[in-house]
């Protein structure tokens, strides 16, 4: 239980990249793409760093999703 509570935990902190592309309008791994731009600039670098596996995860996940609306443009 205490696990599971762990996982969630982490999975909601996680992915602010993707969170931020599907509030702009959802591109193709676009949460991915944001992390490597704040980790290209010195104030969001450690937040980019650490946010990455959790957008590439998520990415990866909404991926039929930003497809299709990247279809429909």
């Amino acid at each position: 239980m205490k696990t599971c509570a762990l996982i969630l935990g982490l999975l909601l902190l996680g992915g602010c990249g993707t969170i931020e592309n599907l509030h702009l309008g959802p591109s193709i791994y676009g949460g991915v793409r944001q992390d490597v731009e704040w980790m290209g600039g010195q104030c969001m670098a450690g937040l980019g760093f650490l946010d990455f596996p959790f957008s590439l995860v998520l990415d990866t996940v909404l991926l039929p999703v930003t497809v299709a609306f990247a279809l429909t443009k």
